[in-house]
C-alpha cells in the first residue's frame, strides 16, 4: 500500500481534484475518485426536498347523483298523470234520498209481485210497510205500537184527511186476521188492501221538491 500526501495552497474557494490515475506493475491501472477541497469557505449546503404536492383527486361523473335525479323526476311525472286523470274523472252523481211514499210503494210493489212469497207473507209484509211508512211520515211508533193503539192515533190526529182511519182500519185489522188467527186470503184480498195503502199514502205523504237534474234518486 503507497499512501501519498499533498500540500494545496491557493486563493479561497472551493477546488475539485481530479482523479489520480496509477499504473501497478502489472500494467493495470487504478483510478481515485474526484476530490473535492474548499479552502477558506464552508462547504455548499445540499438542497432540500421541496414539499411533495399530493395530486388532485380525479374527476369522474356523478352517475349516482344523476340516478337519484332521475328517480325523482320519474316519481313527479308519475304523480302529474295520476293527478291528471283523477281531475278528469267524471265526478259520481250526488244520490238523493228518495221521499218516503215513493220509497215504500215501491217496496210493496216488489212484495207483491214476488212469486216466491206465501199470502201469509204478503200480509206481514203489507203491515210493516204500512206502519214504516206511518212512523216515518206522521212521527209517532206505529212499529211497535198495537193495532188499537195506531187507530187511536189516527183518529185523534185533527189534521188527517177524511177516511184515511176507515183504510188503515181495513188494513191492519185485515193482515191481523192473516198473521194471527190463520185466516186464508181470498183472491181480491190483497186488490182493496193495495187500493187502501195508495190511497192512505196519497193523502198523508209529505211535500218534497223534485231532485235537481243530473241527481239520481236512490231508495
Amino acid at each position: 500500500m503507497v499512501t501519498q500526501t499533498w500540500r494545496f495552497s491557493g486563493k479561497k474557494g472551493s477546488y475539485e481534484i481530479t482523479p489520480l490515475v496509477v499504473a501497478t506493475p502489472g500494467g493495470e491501472e487504478a483510478k481515485s475518485s474526484p476530490l473535492w477541497v474548499d479552502m477558506g469557505v464552508e462547504a455548499p449546503k445540499m438542497g432540500e426536498l421541496g414539499d411533495i404536492v399530493e395530486p388532485g383527486p380525479v374527476w369522474s361523473f356523478p352517475w349516482g347523483w344523476l340516478a337519484c335525479g332521475l328517480g325523482g323526476l320519474f316519481g313527479l311525472l308519475v304523480a302529474a298523470v295520476v293527478a291528471g286523470r283523477r281531475a278528469t274523472r267524471p265526478r259520481a252523481r250526488a244520490a238523493v234520498k228518495l221521499p218516503p211514499d215513493v220509497r215504500w210503494l215501491r217496496a210493496w210493489e216488489l212484495v207483491r209481485l214476488n212469486p216466491t212469497l206465501t199470502d201469509e207473507d204478503r200480509a206481514r209484509e203489507l203491515s210493516r210497510i204500512f206502519r214504516e211508512y206511518t212512523e216515518e211520515v206522521l212521527g209517532f211508533p206505529a212499529v211497535s205500537w198495537t193495532t188499537t193503539e195506531i187507530l187511536d192515533q189516527l183518529a185523534g190526529m185533527i189534521h188527517l184527511q177524511q177516511g184515511n182511519v176507515p183504510r188503515a182500519k181495513r188494513l191492519l185489522r185485515a193482515t191481523d186476521l192473516v198473521k194471527y188467527a190463520e185466516v186464508r186470503p181470498g183472491e181480491d184480498f190483497f186488490d182493496g188492501l193495495d187500493g187502501d195503502l195508495r190511497a192512505f199514502v196519497a193523502s198523508t205523504r209529505p211535500t218534497t221538491l223534485q231532485p235537481p237534474p243530473g241527481e239520481v234518486p236512490v231508495g
